[in-house]
């Protein structure tokens, strides 16, 4: 009589796998008909399984390990220029990719680039992107893509500033104005000193009624979304008003010609002398730098007993 010893089943990776082990002498055929009748079924649920695996995870059934997207998390790229980026998996290779949302300007590319972000970025700023990856009977992954776009264009650049320098009396009026170029719209910022002037932010400053403590050296920034760019400086002079120049007072003594004025800060003044009026030629004989106080000049007095004077405001 036939027997069977024994039959055990076994479970290994959610795929029923049933092994048999069978100790017969001979085996009958009913028996035969019953391995067949179950086979199938296993080959099913193991093929079942395996596709369940890969949708949960991606699931590789070639090399047992889980498929991922392995390009970076994050791009960058600038308006108006070229931008690419390419979706990779690994271990196995995808089919089919898709991204959204997309920043203005990019899409996803086709047949052979149909696993790359391309196109030209219209507007500057921060798009998270989510990516998807998958192949047919394998599953699907998914990543986090953050897509940076800048703006794009051209710093400033300061032409130049006119005038350089100069030089006024106090009340007057003075003007610098500069010319830059860069992509519009640009911004001014004039300084005194390093100091911003409040509200002086066009690409020329007027200065009415200057007084002298407004004397110094100026400069101005220009800005735009592309950086920033501080001029040279450039000096603003400011003289003192002074009255008509005259001597205070004339002495003689001792071989010289006292001549006493008052002087005013920062004003050059020219002492001339002439040995007659009548058709005069008047000798520059002192230039001085005033002091803002009353001076006393010394003028040897031995060539001629008679000499006349007068004091030029020079500057």
């Amino acid at each position: 009589m036939n027997k069977i010893r024994y039959i055990t089943f076994r479970i290994k990776s959610s795929v029923m796998v049933m092994t048999l082990a069978l100790y017969i002498a001979p085996i009958t055929k009913p028996l035969l008909n019953l391995i067949k009748q179950i086979t199938p079924s296993f080959a099913y649920v193991s093929k079942f399984t395996v596709a369940s695996a890969a949708l949960m995870g991606g699931y590789d059934s070639v090399s047992g390990a889980s498929t991922e997207i392995t390009s970076s998390s994050k791009a960058t790229g600038k308006v108006g220029e070229n931008f690419i980026y390419r979706i990779t998996t690994a271990p196995r290779s995808a089919r089919v990719f898709m991204a959204s949302p997309l920043p203005d300007g990019l899409k996803m590319g086709t047949g052979s680039l149909k696993s790359y972000i391309t196109g030209k970025p219209t507007t500057p700023g921060v798009t998270n992107v989510k990516l998807t990856a998958s192949k047919p009977g394998y599953g699907t992954v998914y990543k986090n893509l953050s897509i940076v776009i800048e703006a794009s264009g051209l710093p400033p650049e300061i032409n130049s500033i006119k005038p350089e320098s100069i030089s006024i009396y106090e009340k007057q009026n003075a003007s610098f104005s500069v010319e830059a170029t860069g992509t519009p719209p640009l911004t001014y910022q004039w300084m005194f000193k390093g100091i911003e002037l409040v509200g002086e932010n066009a690409n020329t400053i007027n200065l009415t009624n200057v007084k002298e403590v407004q004397a110094g050296i100026y400069s101005v920034k220009v800005e735009n979304s592309f950086g920033n760019l501080t001029s040279d400086n450039f000096l603003l002079n400011v003289k003192l008003l002074a009255p008509p120049p005259q001597f205070t007072s004339i002495g003689k003594g001792n071989g010289f010609i006292n001549l006493k004025l008052d002087t005013v800060r920062d004003r050059v003044y020219n002492i001339e002398s002439t040995t007659s009026l009548v058709n005069p030629n008047w000798v520059v004989v002192r230039t001085l730098k005033g002091k803002g106080s009353s001076e006393v000049i010394r003028i040897n007095d031995f060539r001629s007993n008679q000499k006349y004077f007068r004091i030029i405001l020079v500057d």
